[in-house]
């Protein structure tokens, strides 16, 4: 059985929407961009065109048409460095990195970014809602040659030369990946929604990098977390505000077991080795929660994490 570790999880299956449907079937609606005042940190406008000079809420609607056509967009950044702001703040309000290598590319020039300690206005700020979520087709075009020796040797037995090698020299650059992501984090500094939709497992350090974000509204799709671990300082603060949290298919690494998966007559329910985990995760959040989604991970198999009586004592 292959390793939660093993990148190839990540290359193939169908995709688990990460969304809720909120929209009943609707189009989703396009995410505002910021206005140009937030993006900008309090900055004056270097143009002195009347267009500019407009109310931030007006200026911000006009855009908001020209987005329409991403074309129009990109012109519109290359008029000058307030119209850049205002056309970035349209085009990454909602960011989804897929791990297509362009975007990847962009996230590793934002680290260095913040390792250099540049200051002022930049894209990070105009992210209102970050999506993780690598698309499989992109994972195997950028590690072909993992692909390959999956296609070639499904069950992970890895008997052909240099095989293991080469995986696990993707797995510590898709680790490196998922570490750069979680680091800008807190150079979002208007981010509201955070989605991470992976199941390749987050080890503490860069876990505890979440509750640094500024994000109110976290949603975590086939999470897997590398060890139980505790969510105390000083590795998370003392609190974590978030107001919703939606939890699909979370759980530790190595606690699936396909042999066990279902129940025979008789069989009771297995403790969930998650429990510790959700529980000091409520009562981090529990102050400023006020909506939870979760789907409690196979429970046909597990107890349920905690009971109702648990929730009514959390702090």
């Amino acid at each position: 059985m292959r390793s939660d570790y093993d990148i190839s999880n990540i290359m193939y299956g169908a995709e688990t929407a990460a969304e809720l449907d909120f929209y009943r079937g609707e189009p989703k609606p396009r995410l505002a961009a910021l206005l140009l005042d937030t993006v900008m940190q309090g900055r004056p406008t270097a143009s002195k065109c009347r267009l500019l000079q407009m109310p931030s809420e007006i200026l911000a609607k006009i855009i908001s048409f020209v987005a329409e056509d991403k074309k129009a967009l990109q012109q519109l950044a290359l008029v000058n460095s307030d119209c850049c702001g205002l056309s970035r703040a349209c085009q990454f309000s909602d960011f989804t990195l897929d791990y297509s290598r362009n975007k990847v590319r962009l996230l590793l020039e934002l680290v260095k970014h913040i390792v250099a300690g540049r200051a002022g206005p930049g894209i990070s700020d105009c992210i209102r809602k970050f999506t993780f979520k690598p698309y499989p087709y992109q994972v195997r075009a950028t590690h072909d040659e993992v692909w390959l020796m999956f296609r070639e040797d499904p069950r992970g037995d890895y008997e052909y030369q240099g095989a293991a090698q080469v995986d696990e020299e993707a797995t510590s650059i898709f680790s490196q990946t998922q570490r750069a992501v979680v680091l800008n984090f807190k150079a979002m500094r208007n981010l509201e929604t955070l989605v991470w939709s992976c199941n390749f497992p987050l080890d503490k350090d860069t876990f505890s990098l979440f509750a640094s974000s500024t994000a109110h509204t976290l949603m975590m799709n086939r999470t897997i977390i590398a060890q139980e671990f505790s969510l105390r300082p000083p590795l998370t603060p003392p609190s974590w505000p978030l107001r919703s949290l939606i939890l699909i298919n979370v759980r530790l690494a190595g606690s699936w077991d396909q042999k066990n998966n279902n129940l025979r007559d008789g069989q009771q329910k297995r403790r969930n080795p998650s429990n510790n985990f959700f529980k000091a995760l409520f009562q981090l959040c529990s102050p400023t929660l006020e909506s939870l989604h979760w789907e409690t991970w196979n429970a046909r198999v597990l107890e349920a994490s905690l009971s109702q009586n648990q929730f009514e004592v959390l702090p």
